[in-house]
Order: structure tokens, then C-alpha cells, then sequence
């Protein structure tokens, strides 16, 4: 008999644990917790009429146990098993997540700077001469001009009729831009038809800025014209 309340004590042990971790094992642990149900019953059963002594206190734990784990494996929902490691969760969000790999962030671009101006007439526009060139590069009061039209040095010469340029220039509107200059169509000369007051030219530099003529006035002897200029450096 005593054996037979060892084993009860033993198998209302493992019945414990095994409840805890049921899943894929709870029907033995069913079977475990009916075993020690089983034989609690029976130790009860032949004490009765006898003292209650410990015999008796451990036929009742093996019930008790037994029942506590049966109770606990039948009446778990399969809501409760925790998911297997393979499975997606709820939604299947986290092993999306896994899946899809690190989220990219959007690299930030900047933007070319804009060029900024180096130099403008303000209220004292240029005077252009007849057979005079200018530096728009220069930094001079009368931006350097000169009889002698060195070549690689000017940027603008006044013959008179032509309107010349060491580099390239073009007809544009008086409010060019220098997005507007970037794309305007250049030519190496402005013939003296299209010097009217008004007109406006993009003028690449040989210093690479491009520079914005507008004529204010034309005339005078010798011939002259008035310029009203802006040049944008490269930044």
C-alpha cells in the first residue's frame, strides 16, 4: 500500500508540471492526470473505516491534482497555445515584417546652389563706347574699360553697328534669370538691328560667370550705349 501512495504523490507531481507545459502534449498529460485521479481514488477507497493518518491526506492531493489538471488541459483553448516560431503572428505583421526586411529610409537630396550675384550697375549703368570693350568679371569703376580689346580679357565690344563677345551672347527677355541665360540660344554677335533700347542679352563671361545686359539708351556721338548689368557667379 504504501508503494501505491508513493506513486500517487509522484505521478500528482508530474501531472503538475506537465500541465504547465501542455500543448502539443496534453493528451498525456490527460492520461497522467486521470492515472493519479485514479489512484487516489482507490488509496481513499480501501482507508475508508481506518484513521485519517497521512495515507489519507496524500489519497486526497492525488485527487485533487488530478482533477485540477485535467480541468485545466480540457478547458484550454487553442487560443492559448503560444504560435509556432515559424508561423506569422496575429495579422501575420510581425513575420511580414521579418520577411520584408529593414524599412529604407528616403535619402535627402540637396539642391545645387543657386548662383549668387558678384557684381550689378545699381544706378550707375554701364557706358559702352563706340570701339571701347568692358570685364563684366572686373571689380572696377568703369569695368575696365579699354580701347584695346584684348582677346580672353573683354567680355563685351562696341563697334558701333556690332555688339561682340569673347565668349558667347544671347538675345533674351529684361527678366532672365539664370536658369533662363542656362538655356538661352547663344551666338558669338548682336548685330547693330537688334541693339534696341530694351533689348536684353545673356553674356557668358570669360571669368565663366554669365552676366544679364539690358540697353537703357543708345546714341550720342560717338556712339554710346547705356547698359544696365548683372552678373551672377558661379557659387
Amino acid at each position: 500500500m504504501s508503494q501505491r501512495l508513493w506513486l500517487i504523490g509522484i505521478v500528482a507531481d508530474v501531472a503538475a508540471v506537465l500541465a504547465v507545459l501542455a500543448g502539443s502534449t496534453r493528451n498525456i498529460v490527460v492520461v497522467v492526470g486521470a492515472v493519479a485521479l485514479l489512484l487516489g481514488t482507490v488509496q481513499l477507497i480501501t482507508s475508508r473505516g481506518g484513521p485519517v493518518d497521512k495515507w489519507v491526506f496524500l489519497a486526497v492531493i492525488g485527487i485533487v491534482a488530478g482533477a485540477v489538471t485535467i480541468t485545466a488541459v480540457v478547458s484550454r483553448s487553442p487560443a492559448d497555445t503560444p504560435p509556432d516560431a515559424g508561423s506569422p503572428t496575429v495579422g501575420g505583421t510581425t513575420r511580414a515584417a521579418e520577411l520584408s526586411g529593414p524599412v529604407v529610409q528616403p535619402t535627402a537630396t540637396t539642391a545645387p546652389a543657386a548662383p549668387v550675384i558678384g557684381r550689378e550697375s545699381g544706378p550707375t549703368p554701364l557706358q559702352l563706347t563706340d570701339d571701347h570693350a568692358v570685364d563684366l568679371d572686373s571689380r572696377e569703376p568703369d569695368w575696365d574699360a579699354d580701347r584695346e580689346a584684348v582677346p580672353g580679357k573683354y567680355d563685351l565690344r562696341y563697334d558701333g553697328g556690332y555688339l561682340w563677345t569673347s565668349e558667347e551672347i544671347a538675345p533674351v527677355k529684361p527678366d532672365a534669370t539664370p536658369t533662363t541665360c542656362a538655356t538661352a540660344g547663344y551666338d558669338d554677335d548682336i548685330p547693330a538691328d537688334d541693339l534696341d533700347v530694351g533689348a536684353a542679352f545673356c553674356v557668358k563671361t570669360t571669368g565663366g560667370a554669365v552676366a544679364r545686359i539690358v540697353i537703357r539708351d543708345k546714341g550720342g556721338d560717338p556712339g554710346k550705349l547705356t547698359l544696365d548689368v548683372v552678373v551672377w557667379k558661379k557659387p
